[in-house]
């Protein structure tokens, strides 16, 4: 409003004087307004990322950057002498910063009426009403003064008066200091010009880096620029369209390599059903009746140990590397990753559009050296000229006023008759400084008005911190102290004013896309829990077993799995039984005892294989067809079932009792072997859901055409899930079906070997390099290059350049005109004095001639 009301105002004349600070509205946009709107969560939207006006001012930034850089910063300021007189502008206190601080959005005016307001008209009536004021006397003394009407009055005391040399010497003396008065401090506003030139000249400078730094990037403080960064954010953005070619081709390789994950989800599925049946859905019964599945037990360590070479080889990498990407990538993930990259790039679109809008006019070189040129051009309307008038005058009105004074000295005397010419010449001096005090007045007086606001937000940028943006943003209507994200204080403290000058903050660690999570940065939504999790998982392919079929611990889990069942459900704890009077007889007899303890309920006698694990590997197990013929020698056998588990006729005597408990103690193993309940479970047949389908019968077919094989029996439906079927049968059965697990492992690890082998590459290279190219790459291009330390570095220069050199310039050249125009007040006096002395001396002349040749 000061700035546009000067502007208004002022004549051609003044508009170069104008076009200076007309430009600290733009670039305080950009340092304030830049820093907090183009880091808040602005919702997206579909737009054009980059228009063609980017490109342009793009490329205009280099040239306007080699232009005006090319000798560098100009000249030098002393930051503490810089505050202090800006803060003198403002009468000694920042009342600009305290009004934000105390005002809100709802009673800003009245604020600023009470607090503002006073500070404004004080500073209107100094700089700008007093060259009114001494338009006005000057007005008057001119008409008192030469008005017939007036000369009466005005020129009381006439008289002829004599002046003598120590008087001469006097007026002489006071008249030299007062012109070097006016010669020094008119001359003082050359350094403040020098000053505001050598700071637009920087801030140029400044202002052409920046925006080439910002629209392309930079190497020193390495940022890769903002239209790099949003061309990357647009082609990531495109590329995760649903029908563009990197989701189609990734889409393609995912169902290229699908039978990966249908391999392993079989070989998951017969080891689940193995450990299952053999634990967790074994019959209760069988403890009950007083046995122990040791096979059970042992086989627990072989089976995590194959698991885990499962789940850590080739095949399991390349599978978690395909559902990663899958489930990342996917229809639904990709449109959320979209809306994040949208969110992401969304501020950076607005700070760019600003940045552009607010520093473009120093891109545009003729203009800019236009007002560069009236700035200190040669041209008739220039500011220099504008400064330099006022030296030019004080040194003219000092040569005039010097002879003057001279002819004063030599033409009055008391034996010299009053010459007209002196008091005329005095009468011009005289008018001549009062126009000089008008102008230098009125000059000095536009600079400290201009500069009044300017000096309070130079002073609000130069302290700027996250806690005064907190104070002076309900004034704003900001309210930052509720709704605005972290990321604003974040970016004021890492960026814009750094504890560290020499730090490099990453904007991949301020910018928080996800509105609904606060904590989620840049870097956690598309590096740590993107990127990272699916190179992590590419990178595991490197380590584990190519074949599984080969491993030495599944080939020993397959020979374990040959050693039947039954042979290790064993009785071996009499402890169980030798105190139960159905039993407790059986012990009396050693025979019946050492048959009985360590038998397993498999008819023969057995022998379980080496590769078994402790306690049970190369143990001889003797079985229920050894304990029923120790039994027979107490009696007659009967030969009442189909199995081995006879029962006797007990023989009368002492050896009674003893055999009945023995009878009673093959019921158990009968018991057992009666179990209906044991599981052996399969799958069901996904093209007749009421069939059974066993993987047992896989079989697989190269198909020649396609280098690819065919399985059959999979078990699998179209989406490569399996479902349960249960299955109960007795123990006869369900020894060979444990049993068969040898060759379901081993047709599925085949199958997985297999399929490694022929869609391995397709994943392990095919598909890492299609997603390193689109996404990978990118995101580490974005990760690493979003930078923002050269903020805090350019937003110094600024406030060094605007402020410290322009508006400090300014506030010297006011002050200097001010200056000069006091001392021109005593220069008034004096010509006034000198003009009323020799004007009577003349009339008294005149009166005595005029008297004389009356009598004559």
């Amino acid at each position: 409003v000061w700035v546009q009301a000067v502007s208004v105002s002022a004549s051609t004349t003044w508009q170069p004087l104008i076009q200076w600070p007309l430009m600290f509205p733009s670039m305080l946009r950009f340092v304030a307004v830049a820093v907090v709107l183009s880091l808040a969560g602005v919702a997206s939207e579909e737009t054009e990322w980059i228009v063609a006006e980017d490109n342009k001012v793009a490329a205009d930034a280099v040239i306007a950057k080699a232009t005006y850089c090319a000798g560098g910063l100009k000249g030098d300021f002393d930051r503490e002498t810089g505050r202090e007189q800006l803060l003198a502008a403002m009468g000694g206190e920042n009342v600009l910063l305290e009004t934000m601080q105390v005002a809100n959005s709802s009673n800003l005016q009245t604020v600023v009426a009470d607090k503002l307001a006073p500070k404004v008209y004080q500073t209107v009536v100094v700089n700008v009403v007093v060259p009114i004021i001494l338009v006005i006397l000057w007005f008057c003394c001119s008409w008192y003064s030469c008005c017939p009407c007036f000369k009466r009055c005005c020129r009381c005391c006439s008289k002829s008066r004599t002046t003598g040399r120590v008087q001469k010497v006097i007026i002489l003396i006071a008249a030299a200091g007062i012109a070097a008065g006016m010669i020094i401090s008119a001359g003082a506003s050359t350094g403040g010009y020098n000053k505001a030139v050598d700071g637009f000249d920087n801030l140029a400078c400044t202002a052409a880096s920046l925006l080439d730094g910002m629209l392309s990037g930079q190497n020193d403080t390495y940022f890769i620029g903002m239209l790099p960064l949003l061309r990357t954010f647009e082609k990531m953005d495109k590329d995760l369209d649903y029908n563009a070619d990197f989701m189609t081709g990734l889409r393609n390789q995912i169902e290229s390599t699908k039978a990966i994950e249908e391999s392993m989800s079989l070989s998951t599925a017969i080891f689940v059903l193995l450990r299952e049946s053999i634990s967790t859905k074994m019959p209760a019964e069988v403890v009950a009746n007083k046995h122990k599945c040791e096979f059970c037990n042992v086989m627990t360590e072989p089976l995590d140990a194959t698991v885990k070479v499962l789940d850590e080889g080739m095949a399991a990498s390349l599978s978690a590397a395909r559902t990663e990407v899958k489930t990342q990538l996917g229809p639904q993930a990709s449109k959320d990753l979209q809306k994040t990259l949208r969110d992401a790039a969304a501020p950076i679109v607005e700070s760019k559009t600003l940045i552009r809008n607010s520093l473009s006019f120093f891109t545009d070189t003729d203009k800019f050296m236009q007002v560069r040129g009236h700035l200190s051009g040669d041209g008739p309307n220039t500011v220099k000229h504008l400064v330099n008038s006022g030296i030019v005058w004080a040194i003219f009105l000092t040569c005039c006023v010097g002879l003057t004074l001279g002819c004063f000295c030599l033409r009055e005397g008391p034996a010299k008759k009053p010459k007209p010419m002196v008091p005329r010449c005095a009468a011009c001096n005289w008018c001549c400084s009062w126009c000089f005090a008008m102008w230098v007045f009125l000059i000095g007086g536009i600079m400290l008005t201009v500069a009044w606001p300017m000096s309070g937000i130079c002073l609000i940028m130069d302290d700027l911190s996250v806690q005064m943006l907190k104070d002076i943003s309900p004034a704003l209507g900001m309210g930052m102290n509720t709704t605005t994200p972290q990321q604003m204080y974040d970016i004021i403290d890492q960026c814009i004013v750094p504890s560290d000058p020499s730090s490099n903050a990453q904007l991949k660690d301020i910018i928080k896309p996800n509105a609904s999570d606060p904590n989620a940065t840049l870097r956690t939504v598309i590096v740590d829990d993107l990127k990272d999790v699916i190179m992590a998982k590419f990178a595991a392919l490197s380590s584990g077993d190519a074949k599984l079929a080969d491993n030495q611990q599944m080939k020993d889990l397959m020979i374990m799995l040959s050693d039947p069942l039954d042979v290790m459900i064993l009785f071996q704890d009499p402890s169980l039984i030798n105190s139960d009077p159905q039993y407790k007889d059986m012990f009396t007899d050693a025979t019946l005892t050492a048959a009985a303890t360590g038998s397993s309920v498999r008819c023969p006698n057995g022998t379980v294989g080496p590769k078994t694990p402790a306690p049970m590997g190369n143990k001889s197990i003797s079985g229920v067809q050894n304990f029923v013929a120790t039994l027979a020698a107490l009696g007659t056998r009967l030969n009442d079932r189909p199995d081995c588990a006879d029962t006797v006729v007990c023989t009368t005597g002492s050896t009674l009792l003893a055999c009945q408990a023995g009878n009673n103690f093959v019921q158990l193993k009968r018991n057992i072997l009666d179990l209906a309940n044991f599981r052996c479970d399969v799958f069901l047949d996904p093209v007749d859901m009421s069939s059974d389908c066993d993987p047992i019968n896989l079989v697989g077919t190269l198909n020649h055409a396609t280098s690819k094989t065919t399985w059959t029996n999979t078990c699998q439906k179209a989406d490569g899930t399996m479902t349960v079927k249960r299955k109960d049968c007795k123990l006869p059965q369900f020894v060979t079906y444990v049993q068969g697990f040898k060759m379901r492992v081993d047709n599925s690890l085949k199958r997985v070997d297999k399929t490694v082998a022929e869609t391995g590459t397709g994943i392990s290279v095919g598909m890492r390099d299609l997603v390193k190219k689109h996404i990978f790459t990118p995101i580490e291009f974005i990760a690493d290059g979003g930078t923002c330390g050269f903020m805090g570095q350019y937003y110094r220069q600024v406030v060094n350049g605007l402020c410290y050199q322009g508006v400090v310039g300014f506030v010297i050249i006011g002050k200097s005109y001010q200056a000069c125009g006091v001392i021109a007040l005593f220069m008034i006096v004096l010509m006034y004095g000198v003009w009323r002395r020799t004007i009577d001396n003349v009339n008294a002349a005149k009166k005595v001639q005029a008297d004389e040749v009356f009598v004559q």
